[in-house]
């Protein structure tokens, strides 16, 4: 039988011979021919949906990444995405970021629907334990957020929005989004691109290498190299890899901050209470010669929401305040090692490991330096401060610093003082103490350990299941070794280096 040909073929094909008219009106509206028409399988679409996929460049980045990953057509791409959407209300973005193209299991679908609202209420929980809102207000409170500036609450808690006013949270995001238009504008003229172009560079990073903001797609240029070359950078997928092969139980005691205060007790070198279902006498016993505290919400990372609190000298006062506050573990502030406060004494600078046990042998791949500045209490960048490469074998600073903007310096912005070729003090008992932490709780065999140094020694302040190794490529990938990928590092760790570069 002789195949039909061109549009009215195909359209016949799919039992829509009848839609010549509104194919041809289509064709005309968005300036297609009727050769990528009939390619892209655009009849499957609901003229709602192709207007979607045609109109908008962050769903057009998001279906061409599927399409180009399983080679198929772009109408099929977003033919499934829609129907899922109706069928199990599965967003988009979880289509992409649980890769159900191909899934057509109902208890699997239906899973990532629990999966999603689950997550949903956890976020709205975690949000709720920072601002001691009860469930009703903090509904309320999203809502408004969200329909006054189009945010989400995972938007609202990374960005600390909920200490803003409304008048506060519409300048930082005329702020925040002017940064990215002027990121965006920079990148298309680099790369005389169109917004379609970033859009779906970006989404193939997105979900290819776990490249989330645009603010790190463009740190790391990942804008400016071609797969191959990309393919060879230090992602954070990788330290979520290493984390799913390396970590055989359940992680949480890493994030929840009372729970690893109580487990590590022995290698954190200082005392702390949390501010409810506790008693006055306990809350003396723990400021007993004590001038002030350091404070950190429980479901913030990053240093946010963390913040210094002078203890008053009277104990009634300073316990009322804390147990008014929402729940909260208030710490000793550790005393940092003269050398380090030399270079900044305002935050406690911390220094990360990042290590696995493989077969029984502990193994320390990265380490790196983190300094407030500019009267920041808390250091690394998400704080203002910076951050630097650490030669694991010798605990020398081996990089040059730098800064939430990318700006690169061999000495502290504020007090001049040498961060490039610095000694970490301690660095022996560093390792030791980082194996130590790490051999302490069966089945948990990756982490990345933040230590303080202090005059006698390391302690440690947190422990983190999927320390950022995106870092290693930012700290190193640059000047003379600028667009070397650093994933050579680690790679003989991942237990499947191809798993997210094949379908």
């Amino acid at each position: 039988m002789e195949k039909k040909k061109g549009l009215k073929g195909f359209l016949s094909i799919f039992g829509r011979s009848s839609d010549n008219e509104t194919a041809s009106k289509r064709i005309a509206g968005y300036g297609i021919t009727e050769e990528e028409y009939i390619k892209e399988k655009y009849d499957l679409l609901t003229d709602r949906d192709l207007d979607k996929l045609m109109t908008d460049p962050v769903v057009s980045g998001k279906v061409d990444y599927v399409a180009d990953r399983y080679k198929v057509s772009r109408g099929e791409v977003y033919a499934r995405a829609a129907e899922l959407k109706k069928e199990y209300k599965i967003s988009l973005n979880r289509f992409l970021q649980d890769d159900l193209f191909p899934v057509h299991s109902d208890e699997k679908l239906r899973a990532v629907r629990e999966s999603m609202d689950k997550a949903k209420k956890r976020q709205l929980n975690s949000l709720a334990d920072v601002t001691g809102m009860d469930s009703e207000e903090e509904k309320e409170y999203v809502a408004h957020i969200k329909d006054k500036f189009g945010v989400d609450v995972a938007f609202i808690k990374n960005h600390e929005l909920f200490k803003k006013s409304d008048e506060e949270i519409s300048e930082y995001l005329a702020e925040y989004r002017q940064d990215n238009a002027k990121r965006r504008e920079r990148i298309k003229r680099e790369m005389n691109w169109t917004d379609f172009d970033l859009e779906r560079s970006l989404a193939f990073c997105r979900y290819r290498y776990h490249v989330g903001e645009l603010s790190a797609y463009d740190n790391i240029r990942f804008w400016a190299y071609p797969r191959e070359v990309l393919d060879t950078f230090a992602v954070k997928q990788d330290s979520l890899d290493l984390k799913k092969s390396y970590n055989t139980v359940s992680t949480k005691i890493l994030s929840n901050k009372i729970r690893f205060d109580n487990k590590f007790r022995e290698f954190i070198g200082r005392k702390f209470w949390v501010n409810k279902d506790t008693a006055f006498e306990e809350f003396c016993e723990f400021i007993d010669g004590l001038d002030k505290v350091f404070c950190k919400p429980i479901n913030l990372c990053a240093g946010k929401g963390c913040y210094l609190y002078p203890l008053s000298g009277d104990a009634e006062k300073d316990y009322e305040y804390f147990i008014n506050e929402p729940k909260m573990l208030i710490e000793e502030v550790p005393k940092q090692h003269h050398l380090i406060n030399e270079i900044y004494d305002k935050s406690i600078n911390t220094v990360r490991v990042a290590a696995v046990i493989k077969e029984g042998e502990f193994i320390p791949f990265f380490a790196w330096i983190k300094f407030g500045a500019k009267g920041s209490i808390v250091d690394g960048r998400a704080g203002g401060g910076c951050f630097a490469g650490v030669d694991v074998k010798t605990g020398i600073v081996d990089t040059l610093a730098i800064d939430k903007d990318n700006n690169r310096f061999d000495k502290h912005v504020d007090t001049g003082k040498s961060i490039t070729g610095f000694r970490i003090p301690y660095w022996p008992e560093v390792l030791d103490l980082a194996e130590r932490a790490l051999r302490h709780v069966d089945g948990i065999n990756y982490v990345g350990w933040d230590i303080c140094i202090t005059e006698d020694g390391p302690i440690i302040i947190e422990g983190n299941s999927a320390p950022s190794l995106v870092d290693m490529q930012l700290l190193y990938g640059y000047g003379e070794h600028e667009g070397e990928g650093q994933r050579y590092r680690y790679i003989d760790l991942l237990e499947d280096p191809d798993k997210w570069r094949r379908v």
